[in-house]
């Protein structure tokens, strides 16, 4: 698949990741409340937190939620109905909520934010990085298409980056509502020969990730928080020798704890959709890439994130995996950006690349998820 539309694409996902969220003050110290005094024992302390807000006040502007007894309340479900929609939509939104509640509108946020098509909220991390290479694919090879080579000579260094985002099918438009959410995401990561300007800067490699994907919410209070059902395509928008796709199916949960770090873990086992031996670019991908991948996500105290993608293709006789670190630490207090680092190891950085063995590390900047 070759998307004409790329460019259009592009631009929205750097809209996604340079506009700024805004919300009120108020609303901000609400979730504050919640967050720094949780659960039943510290009901009294959130509520004389709320209070406190609620006092500094004007008469014209937001009110504080209305003190109720301690039967009436439960938890910070109940507690996003007590404020105004405004101030709901602000806590839905607020960073201080956990990674997964936040990103997948969870705790029922997405009816109070009324999502709609465009409205586009971030899926993967996006970043721009500089990374070098140990050694770099120069004849990319496949069993269907056979060895190709570039028309000009690769530089070990070059600029990468990734773009991912997704937005939310509006309750009105999903048919399960009343069963999951549904989402349309994209996540493009592209390797851009920048600095190689004797042979005019090429894009060596593209991968292109539409999704579908339905999100079932789990019961609260389990460390499990929700289950995904996805439908995956993938490719390098090129053909000829250089051509590699494959489509999928998948089945995802996401766990999350939280105490002084919030730790969350995506893990996904997917199925791929058959192709005919004829159209199939990499009959062998699965080799290589394996049968699922476990992304671990560590935020620290001062929002410094850590984050590690584990592939593996779980064979004994013919081991093969991916490893990918990356760390990101944010450039001054409650800033959209944040510098970032990048190490890899293993089989699969880019579809060209899938059964091609290398190390990499990079740094550059990455965005607020």
């Amino acid at each position: 698949m070759k998307p004409g539309n790329a460019a259009a694409l592009l631009f929205a996902g750097l809209c996604a990741v340079f506009t700024p969220s805004a919300f009120s003050r108020s609303a901000r110290d609400y979730s504050k409340c919640e967050n720094e005094n949780p659960g039943e024992a510290n009901k009294e302390k959130r509520w004389e937190c709320f209070d406190a807000i609620g006092a500094t006040t004007s008469s014209g502007s937001e009110s504080a939620p209305s003190r109720q007894s301690p039967t009436q309340e439960n938890d910070s479900q109940e507690y996003v109905s007590k404020i105004t929609p405004d101030q709901s939509k602000a806590v839905c939104s607020d960073s201080g909520r956990a990674y997964l509640a936040r990103t997948w509108h969870l705790g029922g946020c997405g009816d109070v934010q009324s999502p709609s098509f465009h409205t586009l909220i971030p899926h993967r991390q996006s970043y721009f990085i500089f990374r070098d290479a140990s050694r770099t694919n120069k004849n990319p090879f496949s069993p269907t298409n056979g060895q190709t080579s570039y028309s000009y000579d690769i530089d070990p260094l070059e600029a990468k980056f990734q773009l991912s985002f997704k937005a939310e099918v509006p309750e009105n438009v999903n048919p399960f509502s009343r069963f999951f959410r549904l989402w349309g995401a994209y996540t493009q990561q592209s390797n851009w020969q920048m600095l190689n300007s004797r042979n005019s800067s090429p894009f060596r490699a593209s991968n292109y990730e539409p999704e579908l994907i339905a999100t079932h919410e789990t019961e609260q209070g389990s460390p499990l928080k929700l289950v995904n059902f996805g439908l995956v395509h993938q490719s390098n928008g090129q053909a000829g020798p250089e051509s590699r796709s494959w489509n999928r199916l998948y089945v995802q949960g996401g766990w999350e704890w939280e105490n002084r770090r919030t730790v969350s873990v995506l893990a996904r086992g997917w199925w791929r959709i058959p192709e005919s031996i004829l159209k199939d670019d990499n009959p062998d991908i699965k080799s290589y890439l394996g049968y699922g991948d476990v992304v671990v996500r560590l935020e620290g105290s001062v929002k410094n994130i850590t984050t590690v993608l584990l592939r593996n293709n779980l064979s004994l006789n013919q081991n093969r995996g991916f490893v990918q670190l990356d760390y990101a630490y944010p450039l001054r207090e409650s800033s959209a950006y944040y510098l970032h680092f990048q190490g890899l190891l293993g089989y699969g950085e880019t579809l060209i690349d899938y059964n091609h063995h290398q190390k990499a590390i990079g740094i550059g900047l990455s965005f607020r998820d």
